[in-house]
């Protein structure tokens, strides 16, 4: 039961630091690529 606990905690962990880096670099690099289409387009 602990084992199953642990196996789904690491998975969820990994999920998210797998995911987080990729938000976080979306966030900074999708903003200023959005406004440059805006002000070019």
């Amino acid at each position: 039961m602990l084992g199953s606990i642990n196996i789904a905690m690491a998975v969820i962990t990994g999920a998210y630091l797998g995911i987080a880096p990729v938000g976080v670099a979306t966030f900074f690099l999708g903003w200023p690529y959005l406004a440059w289409n805006l002000l070019t387009g």
